[in-house]
């Protein structure tokens, strides 16, 4: 059993939607082709994950899931780009993770408790 990781966009409490083609450039040369439910993402051999992102009739996305991301350097540093193309919040199983506080309330106030409380003290520090 592998672990997946989120990330959302959000505004006023709800979704926001991001360009499906500016999440797709954060990957840069490891983004492959698209298929029916998304598209894999390969750093080097065997360093890979299948990233589900669906973009809507107008282009956009408004969250998307990694299903068991590799241990890659590279693929944090595209999570910090994909978290900086809105209000974005990158998250998993009892953390989670936001390009500044900022984020802090534009996030929804309603879900489960574990989802708020860890999802409200999220944040990368400015470099």
């Amino acid at each position: 059993m592998g672990l997946d990781v989120f990330v959302s966009w959000f505004e006023g409490g709800e979704p926001a939607p991001v360009s499906f083609t500016d999440v797709r450039a954060a990957f840069g040369a490891a983004a492959g082709p698209m298929e029916q439910t998304g598209f894999r993402i390969t750093y080097e051999p065997g360093v890979e994950s299948f990233v589900y992102a669906t973009p809507s009739a107008e282009g956009t996305l408004t969250n998307l899931m990694f299903d068991k991301p590799p241990a890659a350097e590279q693929l944090w540093e595209d999570v910090v780009v994909l978290l900086k193309l809105g209000h974005g919040l990158c998250f998993w199983p009892g953390d989670a993770c936001a390009d500044g506080p900022s984020v802090h309330g534009r996030l929804p106030l309603h879900g489960s408790r574990e989802f708020v409380a860890v999802a409200s003290r999220a944040w990368i520090p400015a470099e």
